[in-house]
């Protein structure tokens, strides 16, 4: 994070924060959520992430010189996030009604970055967004795990 952000003078910027840190989702045992409450709250994260990552994997070619690689392991990314999500909701659709579901999610607002003509502004974006997508991956492997 720091090497990027100092390569581009913009250390001293705050960065954007993560579409979803309203999220806050518990992160030890100790805390004693309730298993639906806490798969309620993954499911919101996962479906958070549903457009911005299927944006950052059709607006990727777009950056020049981006490795197959890379776009290839965003698209794997994204196929993960997709099918844990769908794994989530069938988990809770065996143990509650579709009317105690709650489709609401934190919205992303990002799109008009990634498309930006200034690459300056595209890349903070692509930055930002995958910053995000990594501490947001972090807190839905720990809620899993509790």
């Amino acid at each position: 994070d720091s090497q990027y952000a100092q390569s581009h003078q913009l250390i001293n910027k705050n960065l954007k924060k993560c579409h979803t840190s309203s999220l806050d989702l518990p992160r030890s045992k100790a805390l004693q959520t309730h298993p639906v409450i806490l798969l309620k709250l993954v499911e919101s994260l996962l479906s958070a992430w549903k457009g911005p990552m299927h944006h950052l994997v059709k607006e990727m070619p777009s950056l020049k010189e981006v490795p197959a690689t890379i776009l290839s392991k965003a698209r794997e990314i994204e196929g993960k996030n997709n099918g844990l999500l769908e794994g989530v909701r069938s988990i809770l659709n065996q143990i509650q009604s579709r009317d105690d579901r709650n489709e609401n999610y934190p919205a992303w607002s990002g799109l008009p970055s990634l498309q930006s003509y200034s690459d300056d502004v595209r890349h903070f974006a692509f930055y930002n967004l995958i910053r995000c997508a990594g501490r947001n991956a972090q807190k839905v492997e720990a809620s899993l795990k509790i």
